[in-house]
């Protein structure tokens, strides 16, 4: 499941306040024949790649668009 992704960061400044917006955005897609791995704490866990064929009878392993957007503020005085 590992898809190319854009990270696009916007600043702009207010008085002493900068202010940056940052947005990834990705194509997801589970690809047949691939692994997927979940990193916890002392463990790894492998998933075929079959997890997305499995969680389609679900409505859960078809493509989607993947936005994500976050702020930053930092006060310089």
């Amino acid at each position: 499941m590992m898809n190319p992704f854009i990270l696009t960061i916007k600043d702009s400044i207010v008085g002493d306040t900068i202010f940056s917006n940052y947005t990834v955005t990705s194509h997801i897609e589970f690809y047949k024949g691939s692994v997927t791995y979940f990193c916890l704490p002392g463990r790894v866990i492998i998933f075929p790649g079959s997890l997305g064929a499995a969680l389609e009878p679900l409505r859960m392993g078809k493509p989607f668009n993947l936005i994500s957007t976050w702020q930053n503020v930092q006060v310089y005085r």
